[in-house]
């Protein structure tokens, strides 16, 4: 059979655009609805499947298209190619996944954690109602839109990858995935799938305490076996974790008795060596105090480095005109889609070479075919400094961009607050904004419009595409 290719139509209606993800057995699409005129999502079993796998992913997305709620990704239609493959079409992912949001920003909140995890939890209840069983609950099948409303998605491969095993998951088999990837969130890195509970508040500081102990609880052997009581027990928590006012640490001991736990550091070594030792400690401790009291000393009298700050402005550094900040890393930034957009080649825009760039992905118009409103790449400085100007190097014409200013990257586009500099059209190699003396350590360029059409694009219906070359700050 044929593998599908971008371009592609099926069904009449739905034409591919580009590969979302291929692991051997399930393909996903990003697509266009034509008739309708909206961005879909195909997902489809592998052309190199045999009959038994074509009959499990019927089944599957048959049980899927079935599922209806807020917190469940929908199904539009279901179908099969002219080469008899099935496929099944639903709503293009609303936002980054979970496993996006940790990797790129690290530890949510506990009030995030919390209506995240309750609409998940609510999704589950409804799944588990109509007979349906995930099995793969985790933050890669977890989106989440800007203001925190959050899907559930991958029923339907998840469903096939069980029926070709012959696996029977459980529904409580789904609460406790639920309770670790919540966890997850919380101390910004993946745990163990299975195993001894394990409790967010061992691993790190902040967590909520109740939040807590309700995680624990859901988990392998815990109290809350249904995703019915872990949602309403979560949609308890969010006003109390929604109070700014509470302070985040809490004087109680950490871990639950029977929970995994870290190991406290060794003690300290006895006799000669500890005394060594401790002398070591004061001397740290005394040359800590003296560079404090240096460092304090010169914000309440004049900066010592050059054309920094003096006595009553923030503690930004203020580098000469036309030096450039230290770029420490790069990042697309992308709420609209499911994954960023060429993310591997971030790194691009400030390797000192313009010869390589960061590209957007190829559209049919200007305005990213109606698909979403922009996508943006940001740079983050190695601090917080007050900037003048940013340059952006791309052999690109035409393209449009706003400028934002943050202290550290938020999450979502309203996150970043009023742009800097708006409606920027490149007309030549090197763009230069002004920053307008503005304070941050991440720096977005947020593109709006893509230009001018490539002179010879790699697929004719797709001609517009930004490449970004260097970002440099000063």
């Amino acid at each position: 059979m044929t593998p599908p290719a971008p371009g592609d139509e099926l069904a009449g209606r739905y034409r591919l655009e580009r590969s979302l993800a291929d692991d051997g057995l399930i393909e996903r699409w990003a697509a266009v609805d034509h008739v309708l005129a909206r961005p879909v999502e195909i997902t489809a079993v592998s052309a190199a499947s045999g009959t038994d796998a074509r009959q499990a992913f019927v089944e599957a997305a048959a049980a899927a298209a079935r599922l209806s709620h807020p917190s469940i990704v929908n199904a539009y239609d279901r179908g099969f190619t002219s080469d008899g493959l099935p496929f099944l079409v639903t709503e293009r992912a609303v936002g980054p996944t979970l496993a996006d949001l940790t990797a790129r920003h690290g530890a949510l909140s506990g009030a995030r954690v919390a209506t995240i995890g309750r609409q998940i939890a609510q999704a589950l209840d409804t799944a588990h109602r109509a007979g349906t069983v995930h099995g793969e609950v985790g933050p890669h099948v977890v989106q989440v839109t800007e203001d925190d409303r959050a899907k559930l998605a991958g029923f339907t491969e998840a469903g096939t990858r069980a029926r070709l095993s012959g696996a029977s998951p459980a529904a409580r088999d789904d609460v406790d995935a639920c309770a670790r990837m919540l966890a997850a969130a919380l101390i910004g890195r993946a745990v163990e799938r299975h195993g001894d509970p394990i409790s967010p508040r061992a691993l790190t500081v902040g967590v909520p305490p109740a939040l807590d102990e309700l995680l624990v609880s859901a988990q392998e052997g815990g109290p809350v076996g249904t995703a019915s009581e872990l949602a309403d027990r979560l949609a308890a928590l969010e006003p109390e974790l929604a109070d700014d006012a509470r302070p985040l640490v809490d004087p109680r001991p950490t871990p639950p008795m029977t929970t995994r736990v870290v190991p406290p550091p060794p003690a300290p070594p006895s006799g000669r060596r500890g005394a060594l030792a401790g002398v070591a400690v004061g001397l740290l401790l005394a040359a800590g105090v003296a560079i404090a009291a240096f460092v304090l000393f010169n914000q309440k009298g004049t900066s010592s480095i050059p054309g920094g700050t003096t006595a009553g402005t923030t503690s930004s550094t203020l580098a000469p005109k036309g030096a450039q900040y230290a770029v420490i890393s790069a990042q697309v930034f992308d709420p609209f889609s499911a994954e960023p957009e060429h993310e591997q080649q971030a790194v691009n825009v400030f390797d000192g070479d313009p010869e390589t760039v960061w590209s957007t992905e190829e559209y049919t118009t200007a305005h990213f075919g109606g698909l979403k409103p922009g996508v943006g790449i940001y740079v983050l400085l190695d601090s917080t400094h007050r900037l003048h100007q940013l340059e952006v190097d791309s052999p690109s014409r035409a393209w449009v961009f706003s400028v934002y200013v943050a202290d550290r990257p938020p999450t979502t586009l309203s996150g970043w607050g009023q742009p800097v500099a708006s409606g920027v059209t490149v007309t030549g190699p090197v763009t230069a904004v002004d920053l307008k003396e503005t304070s941050g350590a991440a720096v977005m360029v947020w593109i709006t419009d893509l230009g001018s059409p490539l002179p010879d694009p790699p697929l004719p219906a797709m001609p517009y595409r930004v490449d970004i070359g260097e970002i440099q700050v000063s």
